[in-house]
């Protein structure tokens, strides 16, 4: 599921017919609402924050936060 603000960035036509290809369902909430963001945001914060630490304590180069964020979902999802 992929939940998005409504705040334009994912609702085009093109996105709405790819996320029905692949079947991710697309859940769009009041933009500039982030009282409706709250679950998002509570789920996010500790990937963000693992991953700050991971970046810090082996002094990795900030050019791979993105990298040490997919590698802290993929530990936390096995």
């Amino acid at each position: 599921m992929l939940r998005s603000d409504n705040g334009g960035v994912y609702t085009s036509k093109e996105f709405d017919t790819f996320c029905r290809e692949v079947e991710i369902k697309s859940e769009l909430t009041s933009p500039y609402k982030t009282h409706q963001n709250v679950v998002v945001e509570r789920k996010n914060m500790p990937i963000i924050e693992t991953s700050k630490a991971m970046i810090h304590d082996i002094d990795l180069p900030i050019c791979l936060w993105e990298y040490s964020c997919c590698t802290i979902i993929y530990i936390t999802n096995m």
